[in-house]
């Protein structure tokens, strides 16, 4: 590895030896999948039962996060509003107290 400084570190530059780790990896990745995707197909009739089997467990998983999510909305729903309307109806009370002219009253002739 060369190194260029001019008093900090500003650029280095690689050698073709140093790239080739990272191109090993890359062709053992490469030929992994390979050998997945023609197991695949080899023994696709057996997997497929497996297949739809994990498919079902995730769906099953997110009906019930899903379950969980509309339940938790639904709560919220129907407990934050009373508070939301306790918490307006303070204000206005505290604000009329201070600002009697803001009340909202009729007035008679």
């Amino acid at each position: 590895m060369t190194r260029l400084r001019l008093g900090l570190e500003l650029h280095t530059t690689q050698t073709p030896l140093e790239w080739l780790p990272l191109i090993l990896i890359l062709l053992l990745i490469a030929a992994v999948i390979s050998a997945i995707v023609k197991c695949c197909q080899t023994y696709a009739e057996e997997i497929q039962a497996c297949v739809f089997c994990i498919l079902d467990c995730f769906a099953a998983i997110f009906r019930c996060i899903m379950a969980i999510y509309l339940a938790i909305k639904w709560c919220l729903q129907r407990t934050w509003y009373p508070i939301k309307q306790a918490c307006c109806f303070c204000c206005q009370c505290c604000d009329e107290f201070y600002h009697p002219y803001k009340k909202k009253v009729p007035y008679t002739h």
